[in-house]
């Protein structure tokens, strides 16, 4: 999405009208509607735009909005909010929204459709579009986007100044800084919003370019774009989820993560994920309840099922567990990079239970490699090197003669922590290995290549990435590998080695044949 923003109030009469307009959105009731019910009487007129006519290259690197531009982008957000929670409805030629692509047949045949897009000709003045999506024709609209930005996008936004009275409708979550190299925006300030509406959650998330939103404000001062989503209503689960059985609760923790990947709709080319937050903030709270089997299955559907950014949001839970020194989401918080709990996983690691018991040790040192320790990221990349270098010589097996081959189980072991830690240093090693030519063993059982070792440790960071997912053939490689160029800046010399091999052996001994 992109971007929002304004220019600066340079008297008192602009001080005031721009207060107004974000009262709309601050205020509740009655007054929410009056904004909404504002915007078709002021859509019989385009509103000045100051670079309608000017060259790209002519247009500032942050571009003012008009006081009457703001009101007008504060009353189709307050629209679009209303549509959401149901207060109003959505129709083809909506009097906020303009005349939409759309879902009414235009003839019997034709199937109403489930989105809508409503395009920057319908707006008054351009840069904006906006649009709504439903889970089907007779379902409530369920998602919406907002996306505003100048022309000359992303060398310029705009810049908008909002007062924090303009989210009072609205509870802050979390923010962070995501790294997107092959986006327009390669370096995006995402602010998470939520409200509570009729039992149900609506979770609001901001995008804002680092250069007028400056995430120490802890708010988005200007935005260029904001999606909006209506979580489904978990009440029922919730309850059972604090005073249920293990049995029950790991029930409604497999009908969570069912339910969280039939919410999303991936592209092609990608997987479904859990992205809706008010079923990872029923699997991050009511799934940690009890510690029990369930909190466990909780924990490894948030680490396998979610993003690192949408794990990000929930960063002031792992926060406060790991402050009172509790173990509970110290690998969520590693995969979420949640470094603001750092200095309470550090004093964690001074610990006896967590430093001379070997599997705790090894889950925190991975949490402070995680979290910035380059230290000990250092020790773990170091490792691999090690065990590629050290290989074994590969075991014998019942099946043919391995000759002069290694080993590379140990790299491969190496391999899955560089992917737990998942910061772009240990990420760029292991792309390092993609043509790796060491294969893992289970002696007489199978053999695997190295190179899905490092496929895996990207995709667990990559959870919705098809292409990471076992390539089929040479161009499934060669695609891979572009995917670390493009997103980790890793360098490969000469052509892309032929498929690596991942079987297992024959499951018996052939029959030898018989002597005459």
């Amino acid at each position: 999405m992109n971007e929002v923003n304004d220019c600066a109030e340079t008297n008192g009469a602009a001080s005031a009208f721009l207060l107004a307009a974000f009262l709309c959105m601050a205020s509740a009731g009655a007054v929410e509607g009056n904004c909404a019910a504002d915007v078709p009487a002021m859509s019989s007129r385009k509103l000045v735009d100051l670079y309608k006519d000017s060259e790209l290259d002519d247009i500032p690197s942050r571009v003012p909005l008009t006081a009457e531009q703001l009101e007008y982008v504060g009353c189709l957000f307050s629209s679009m909010l209303d549509v959401i929670e149901q207060k109003r409805s959505l129709g083809e030629n909506d009097s906020a929204f303009g005349q939409g692509k759309f879902f009414w047949p235009k003839e019997p045949s034709k199937p109403i459709k489930s989105s809508l897009s409503f395009e920057v000709d319908n707006f008054k003045f351009r840069s904006i579009s906006i649009g709504f999506t439903r889970k089907g024709p007779a379902s409530e609209w369920s998602m919406a986007g907002l996306r505003i930005h100048p022309r000359n996008f992303p060398h310029g936004v705009f810049e908008m100044r909002l007062p924090k009275s303009f989210f009072g409708r609205l509870v802050f979550e979390s923010s962070h800084a995501e790294e997107r190299k092959n986006e327009s925006v390669e370096i995006v300030n995402v602010f998470w919003y939520k409200k509570e509406t009729n039992g149900r959650t609506i979770n609001l998330r901001f995008e804002a370019d680092p250069r007028v939103s400056d995430l120490k404000e802890g708010y988005p001062r200007s935005f260029h774009s904001v999606a909006i989503y209506l979580g489904p209503n978990l009440e029922p689960f919730t309850k059972e989820l604090a005073t249920g059985s293990t049995d029950v609760r790991e029930n409604i923790v497999r009908q969570l993560e069912t339910l969280g990947l039939e919410m999303d709709v991936p592209a092609p080319d990608k997987f479904a994920v859990i992205r809706d937050h008010s079923i990872m903030r029923a699997l991050a709270v009511g799934g940690f309840a009890k510690d029990d089997a369930a909190a466990d299955r909780a924990a490894q559907i948030l680490l396998d099922r979610c993003t690192p950014s949408d794990l990000a949001a929930f960063a002031p839970i792992y926060t406060a567990s790991l402050r009172q020194l509790k173990g509970d989401y110290l690998r969520i918080a590693a995969k979420a990079k949640t470094v603001e709990a750092r200095q309470f996983v550090e004093k964690m690691a001074l610990q006896a239970k967590w430093r001379d018991q070997p599997e705790r040790r090894q889950a925190i040192r991975l949490t402070q490699a995680a979290l910035g320790n380059t230290r000990i990221e250092n020790e773990f990349i170091d490792a691999a090197v090690q065990a590629e270098r050290s290989a074994p010589p590969a075991p014998r097996n019942r099946f043919y003669n391995v000759g002069t081959a290694r080993d590379g189980t140990e790299l491969a072991e190496r391999l899955q922590s560089l992917g737990r830690i998942g910061t772009r240093r240990s990420l760029l090693a292991a792309c390092g290995y993609l043509r790796s030519p060491l294969k893992s063993y289970v002696r007489d059982v199978s053999e695997r290549s190295v190179r899905y070792a490092a496929l895996d440790a990207l995709l667990y960071n990559y959870p919705d990435e098809r292409l990471l997912h076992g390539p089929k053939d040479h161009a499934g490689w060669i695609a891979a590998e572009q995917f670390c160029t493009r997103n980790l800046g890793a360098v490969f010399d000469g052509p892309t080695p032929d498929l690596p091999p991942d079987q297992p052996y024959p499951t018996r001994m052939l029959t030898p044949p018989s002597r005459k």
